[in-house]
C-alpha cells in the first residue's frame, strides 16, 4: 500500500481563549481556538474551523477540531479531527490523530 496526502491545511488562530482548572490531581486546561486558512492538494479551498482541546493533568493534550473546507469548485467538506498529543519535550512531541470527512455537494 502506498499512502498519498489528500491535502495539506495551513491556518492561523485569529482568536483564542482558555480556562485553567486546578484540582487534587493537578491542573487541567480547556481551550478554544478559531482557525482560518487554506487547504491545498486534491482538496483546495478556504478552510475554517474551531478547535477546543483539553490539556489533561498528565499533561497530554486532547484536540477536538471541527471545521469546513469550501473548495474552489464550490463543494463543502465538513471535517472532524480528533486524537491526542503526547506529553513529551517540545522538540519531540507527537500528535496522533484521525480525521473524518463528509461532503454532500455545493456550498449553496
Amino acid at each position: 500500500m502506498h499512502l498519498k496526502p489528500l491535502y495539506r491545511v495551513r491556518f492561523t488562530y485569529p482568536y483564542e481563549a482558555s480556562v485553567t482548572l486546578s484540582g487534587p490531581d493537578g491542573t487541567e486546561g480547556q481551550y478554544f481556538f478559531l482557525a482560518e486558512g487554506r487547504s491545498e492538494g486534491r482538496i483546495t479551498g478556504r478552510f475554517r474551523g474551531a478547535n477546543h482541546p483539553r490539556r489533561r493533568t498528565d499533561p497530554t493534550v486532547v484536540p477536538d477540531f471541527q471545521g469546513v473546507s469550501e473548495t474552489d469548485d464550490e463543494a463543502l467538506i465538513m471535517l472532524d479531527y480528533f486524537g491526542y498529543r503526547h506529553a513529551y519535550l517540545l522538540e519531540a512531541r507527537q500528535i496522533v490523530s484521525a480525521a473524518t470527512h463528509l461532503s454532500g455537494g455545493s456550498t449553496t
